[in-house]
């Protein structure tokens, strides 16, 4: 008899987390700086425009969100290197595609911005 009064206890409980909106975590959206590596890996298989990676990634976070994630993975990618280096042609001569990309597209902000 106590079994039932447990089971349907539980059963109440259940129901009513669901009423309140209450769920189990979702996998949600991927962090700006994971969804940007994974344009600009697209990049490497596909032919897309760096302006249409900085579009996409403006259009799913926002501007501000877009920019700053850029400047953050310039930093890491360059061990906090000056963003100056971005329009610097020599430097980037001997540096990888990835930098190279997020260097364009700190130097071009406002194309991709727009």
């Amino acid at each position: 008899m106590r079994t039932i009064r447990w089971i349907i206890l539980w059963l109440a409980a259940v129901a009513s987390s669901a009423w309140l909106g209450c769920r189990a975590p979702q996998a949600g959206q991927p962090q700006p700086q994971t969804r940007l590596m994974e344009l600009l890996k697209d990049r490497d298989t596909k032919t897309v425009d760096l302006v249409k990676v900085g579009k996409a990634l403006a259009s799913e976070y926002g501007r501000a969100v877009a920019e700053k994630t850029v400047r953050e993975s310039w930093g890491k990618l360059t061990n906090d290197k000056p963003t100056m280096l971005a329009g610097d042609v020599m430097w980037l001569v001997n540096q990888s595609p990835r930098i190279r990309d997020i260097a364009w597209l700190l130097h071009y902000q406002d194309e991709w911005l727009k």
